[in-house]
């Protein structure tokens, strides 16, 4: 059930409604709120209107006509740029920005003062699409605790229960976010390349499952295991290293002076190779047809 945010049912606004975008405005109307919605797909807009969504003309309506403003983009060149031209330009004092997508944290902390400058909020709350209560969200906040506390009935519309953290600061999330994703992306790298070691010395990979790995085993046997099994069966080239967004966090580290050498070593391998597998919604280099060649 939707509930009133200082005093009021607020309307919201949701830019960007894609597969992940998509799926927040539905909850958040499932839930009674009211919801302005724009996105670059007429079809996308087409179908969420039918479930109660209210089309906007453009981003800029959107953020006129809204007190809160989710926004789920897939690239956070593409946020940043939005942002700059069309949310702080139009943005009011008290107003709040909600933003559920990948960002670099700089980029975050960078433009939330500028939102600040405003008299606006910005929020980074990324997630993690990562199953649990009707499919919700594991959903990681960063910004003034004070306005995220304000708005928090909002994730109670969104999130996994116990799965929504304020995680700090703003770029905090976005940092959690980092976790996340370097936690699936390096660690499928090292099962990814384990395989193709043992692919590339002429072992049938049926060998080395069996005897290296345990089938649904935790940890590094059970991950081996699936990876060999998928090396045999020819899935395994579609294995996610998080290509597109390990740049992210390398910049973060940079701005903090420290190194994440697994990581750059990743990103350089892979930063002109083709992109031919699908990743979170975008294009990205296969890492065991990089192995293979």
């Amino acid at each position: 059930m939707a509930k009133e945010i200082n005093g009021k049912i607020p309307q919201l606004g949701f830019v960007g409604i894609g597969p992940m975008g998509g799926k927040m405005a539905r909850f958040l109307l499932s839930d009674g709120y009211p919801v302005l919605i724009y996105d670059i797909d007429k079809a996308r807009l087409d179908a969420i209107s039918k479930e109660g969504g209210m089309i906007a003309s453009g981003n800029a309506e959107v953020v006129q006509k809204s007190d809160i403003v989710f926004t789920s983009l897939p690239l956070s060149e593409i946020w940043t740029e939005v942002a700059e031209k069309e949310f702080l330009p139009n943005a009011k004092k008290g107003q709040v920005f909600i933003d559920m997508g990948t960002v670099t944290p700089p980029e975050t902390r960078r433009l939330y003062e500028e939102f600040k400058k405003k008299g606006a909020s910005l929020i980074d709350s990324p997630v993690s699409n990562a199953g649990g209560g009707n499919n919700k969200f594991y959903i990681f906040v960063g910004g003034d605790k004070e306005v995220v506390d304000t708005v928090w009935p909002l994730y109670e519309s969104l999130g996994v229960p116990g799965h929504v953290v304020y995680c700090g600061a703003s770029g905090s999330g976005q940092v959690v976010k980092g976790i996340n994703q370097l936690g699936i992306g390096l660690v499928n790298a090292a099962a990814v390349e384990i395989v193709a070691f043992g692919v590339r010395c002429g072992v049938d990979p049926d060998a080395f499952a069996q005897a290296v790995g345990v089938e649904n085993a935790t940890g590094w046997r059970g991950l081996i295991y699936q990876m060999a099994k998928d090396a045999k069966s020819g899935k395994i080239e579609h294995a996610s290293v998080k290509q597109g967004q390990l740049s992210h966090y390398l910049k973060e580290a940079e701005s903090r002076n420290f190194d994440l050498p697994l990581t750059a070593a990743l990103y350089e391998f892979l930063k002109d190779s083709p992109h031919t597998i699908k990743d979170a919604n975008r294009m990205s280099p296969s890492y065991w047809n990089e192995l293979m060649k």
